[in-house]
């Protein structure tokens, strides 16, 4: 089953959309309704805004706890997007340190003081080998550009520290001043992408169609 987070701070109908396009039948659901997930479901974790609404939409009910505790008791697969990305990490600079899903081992922080937001498209890359077929699939040349808008980022040098401890590929960009700057993380059951694969086109179709092919 293919879940779709329905949160006001997010672009879930966009995605939704993006989906349904691709030819799965999915649902959206609200933080209430968490308890409902059937196991080994993709669930999608979208987020657009700011990263307080998003974590007091997700905490209604008990939200937090329970998407923490449902990936392994449930063997769930958790795709992050933007700010849904962020969340699935440890604390956010955005919202005072608050802390967040911790499922993957960094903090969020501001792109540059004060935050400017980064909008366009960039090519992504990866610094290592990778060890998973998603990656790889991002890595050949039949992938391009994705398109960005934030102006808080996963923090790099955390991401890079914890690498040799935790198995994890790491997806980077580089923006317009030439910094790397993080664009995604994939792990087990964990993918979390910094940039709207909905809102690039046919080269983020493509990825959602092979994300979800391989996690059903």
């Amino acid at each position: 089953m293919i879940y779709v987070l329905s949160l006001k701070a997010s672009n879930c109908k966009s995605l939704a959309a993006a989906i349904d396009s691709l030819g799965f039948s999915l649902e959206l659901i609200s933080p209430a309704d968490i308890v409902s997930i059937k196991k080994k479901s993709v669930v999608f974790i979208p987020g657009d805004g700011h990263m307080r609404s998003l974590y007091n939409e997700l905490k209604i009910n008990d939200g937090i706890r329970r998407l923490q505790d449902y990936h392994s008791d449930l063997n769930l697969t958790y795709v992050g997007i933007c700010l849904g990305f962020q969340m699935m990490c440890q604390s956010s600079k955005e919202a005072n340190d608050l802390e967040l899903l911790s499922l993957f081992p960094s903090r969020v922080l501001a792109i540059e003081a004060p935050p400017v937001p980064n909008v366009g498209w960039y090519d992504i890359f990866f610094n290592f080998p990778t060890s998973y077929k998603i990656s790889n699939e991002l890595a050949s040349s039949k992938y391009a550009s994705f398109y960005f808008t934030h102006s808080y980022s996963v923090g790099y040098q955390d991401v890079f520290s914890k690498q040799s401890e935790d198995k994890f590929d790491i997806i980077l960009y580089r923006d317009s001043l030439q910094r790397k700057i993080v664009a995604g993380i994939i792990s087990e059951r964990l993918y979390g992408f910094q940039f709207h694969p909905e809102k690039s086109g046919n080269t983020g179709l493509r990825l959602l169609d092979n994300v979800i092919s391989q996690c059903l």
